[in-house]
C-alpha cells in the first residue's frame, strides 16, 4: 500500500475520504492528522497486513543445510547469512539452535576466526548438545585452541583508532563532551570554543539516541549497538533482531524492544527508508523511560523551540535525558508533503501497537489520549529531527588495514545531530558501532562555533566500492578454482 503512494491517493480520491486528510493537515496539532489517517485506514480496511511472526525448526533447518552447501562450496559470506537466518529463525534453546552455532563455528574455524569458533563451541556445549555432534565438537574446539596460540587473526583497532576513538568527558552540561566546548545563547544554544582548540583533538563521543541498522547489515550486526560482530545471539521473540551479548539484548528491551520486537515485521514492511525506523524505535524508547502515559501526555504537548526555550542545557543536549530528540528547531517550511506520507505510516504503528496487550491505559478517555500522544511525537520526529549516516570503519580479519564499510547504518544524535552544518566543517566525524566522535580539523580559537559537514567524511582517494568490499567484511569468499 504505502510502497504505491499514487495509487493509495487514487484510491482515497474515489472513497472520499481525502478531503478528511486534507482538513487535518493544516491543524497545528501534530496528532490530528495521525488520528484521522488512522480512522480512515480503519474505515477502508486498507491497514497493512501484518503476517505472524513464528519461530519454526522446519525453515530453520532449511537454511541451516543451504550454509552447509554453502561452506562446502566455499562460499563464507552466504553461509554465514544462512547460519545466522537459521538461528533466527530457531525456537529458544532449540535442538535446531544448538546446531546452528555448531554449524557457525565450523565456518569460523574455516576463517581462522579461533576465538570466535570457540565462543560458539562452549555455548553449544552450555545449552546441553546433542550428543552425536559431542565428539566433533571436542575435536573441533582442540583444534581451534592449539590454533589460536599460533596464529591469532582477532580484529583490532589501528593505532590512531585506539588514540582517537574516545575522549574523558569532563562537561558538565553536556556529559559527552569535554571541556573544551560550551553552550551559548538565550534562545537557540549554539555550541563554541570554551577555549583555544588545538587541530586533532578528540572533543566529544556520544552514543546514539537510536540507530537503524541497514537491511544488508542485519545479518551481521547487533541491533542494538551496531557493532558487527561474528557471535550474535538471537531475540527470543522475533525473527529479525541479533545481538552481540546477553548484556546489548538487555538494554535493548529496557530501552524500546519491549514493545518493538512484537512489531518488528509491520516495522520491516513499512518502514521505506531508516526514518519510520527511528521515529517509531525513539518513541518507543520514551514511553519506556517514562514513569506515566501522564508524563509522556504532557512532553508531547511541549516540543520544538518552546521546549529549548524552557530546558536547561543538559536537557537539550543530554542523550541520557528522555526526551532530548524532542528540543529540535521545528521552523522547517513545506512540512505538508512529509505530512501526508507520514501519517499514514504512523496510525499504521499507533494500530497495531494497540494490539499488544497492556500497552494502551484501559480507560477509554486515557487511551485516545496516550494515542494522540504517540502520533503527536512521531510526526514532529519525522518532520523535523535530522538523521545522520554512520560509516564504519570496517578492520580487515588478517591485516591492520581497515577501509569504509560500504553500507551505512543510521542513527539519531541527541548533540551532534544539533551543530550547525558547514561545506567547510572545522570538525570531523568517526564512527564505531553506535558511537560519534568529533575530532578537530584545525585550530579553533576561543568563542568559535564548531560547525560540520552534513556529509560523512570521505577519502580523498577514492577506490572503487567493489574493489573497496571485497577486502572487507562484506564480501569473503572463494574467487578463483585451484588446478
Amino acid at each position: 500500500m504505502f510502497s504505491r503512494p499514487a495509487s493509495f491517493h487514487d484510491f482515497l480520491s474515489r472513497s472520499n475520504h481525502t478531503d478528511k486528510i486534507y482538513e487535518a493537515l493544516g491543524n497545528e496539532d501534530l496528532s490530528e492528522i495521525v488520528i484521522a489517517a488512522l480512522d480512515v485506514l480503519r474505515k477502508t480496511h486498507q491497514l497493512p497486513t501484518r503476517l505472524p511472526d513464528i519461530k519454526n525448526e522446519l525453515i530453520s533447518t532449511e537454511h541451516r543445510k543451504k550454509g552447509n552447501i554453502a561452506l562446502e562450496r566455499g562460499k563464507y559470506q552466504i553461509a554465514l547469512i544462512c547460519y545466522n537466518q537459521a538461528l533466527l529463525l530457531a525456537p529458544k534453546n532449540s535442538r535446531e539452535m544448538i546446531l546452528a552455532i555448531s554449524n557457525r563455528s565450523a565456518l569460523f574455524l574455516k576463517l581462522k576466526a579461533y576465538k570466535a569458533c570457540l565462543k560458539d563451541i562452549d555455548t553449544c556445549f552450555s545449552m546441553g548438545c546433542p550428543s552425536e555432534i559431542i565428539g566433533k565438537l571436542t575435536k573441533r574446539k582442540r583444534d581451534a585452541s592449539v590454533l589460536a596460540k599460533e596464529n591469532t587473526l582477532d580484529v583490532i583497532f589501528t593505532a590512531f583508532a585506539r588514540k582517537h576513538s574516545e575522549c574523558t568527558p569532563s562537561n558538565s552540561e553536556i556529559p559527552c563532551a569535554t571541556s573544551d566546548i560550551k553552550a551559548v545563547g538565550s534562545v537557540i544554544p549554539k555550541i563554541v570554543a570554551s577555549n583555544d582548540i588545538k587541530i586533532g583533538t578528540v572533543i566529544c563521543c556520544e552514543r546514539a539516541y537510536v540507530s537503524y541498522t541497514d537491511p544488508y547489515n542485519t545479518l551481521y550486526s547487533c541491533h542494538f549497538c551496531q557493532k558487527m560482530t561474528l557471535n550474535l545471539i538471537p531475540c527470543e521473540g522475533c525473527s529479525f533482531a541479533l545481538f552481540c551479548d546477553e548484556e546489548c539484548k538487555s538494554k535493548c528491551f529496557d530501552e524500546y524492544h519491549k514493545y518493538e520486537c512484537a512489531i518488528m515485521n509491520l516495522i520491516r514492511d513499512i518502514s521505506f527508508g531508516p526514518m519510520p525506523n527511528l521515529m517509531i524505535k525513539a518513541t518507543l524508547k520514551m514511553r519506556a523511560k517514562c514513569k506515566s502515559w501522564r508524563e509522556l501526555i504532557d512532553a508531547s504537548y511541549n516540543m520544538g523551540i518552546e521546549r529549548i526555550k524552557s530546558s536547561s542545557i543538559k536537557e537539550v543536549f543530554d542523550v541520557d535525558s528522555i526526551f532530548s530528540v524532542l528540543n529540535q528547531v521545528d521552523d522547517k517550511p513545506f512540512i505538508y508533503g512529509v505530512k501526508y506520507d507520514a501519517c499514514f505510516v504512523c496510525a499504521s504503528f499507533i494500530h497495531y501497537l494497540d494490539e499488544i496487550p497492556l500497552f494502551f491505559p484501559k480507560d477509554i478517555d486515557a487511551k485516545k489520549q496516550a494515542m494522540c500522544a504517540l502520533g503527536r511525537i512521531m510526526m514532529f520526529l519525522s518532520l523535523y529531527i535530522v538523521p545522520w549516516q554512520v560509516v564504519q570503519a570496517a578492520m580487515i580479519l588478517n591485516t591492520e588495514r581497515s577501509h569504509y564499510h560500504g553500507k551505512p547504518n543510521v542513527a539519531l544524535f541527541s548533540f551532534i545531530g544539533k551543530l550547525k552544518n558547514s561545506c567547510t566543517p572545522n570538525v570531523a566525524a568517526v564512527y564505531r558501532n553506535n558511537k560519534m566522535s568529533l575530532i578537530t580539523l584545525q585550530s579553533i580559537k576561543t568563542g568559535e562555533e564548531l560547525t560540520i559537514s552534513y556529509q560523512h567524511h570521505w577519502l580523498e582517494q577514492e577506490y572503487e566500492k567493489h574493489s573497496r568490499n571485497v577486502t572487507t567484511f562484506l564480501y569473503h569468499g572463494k574467487f578463483m578454482k585451484k588446478y
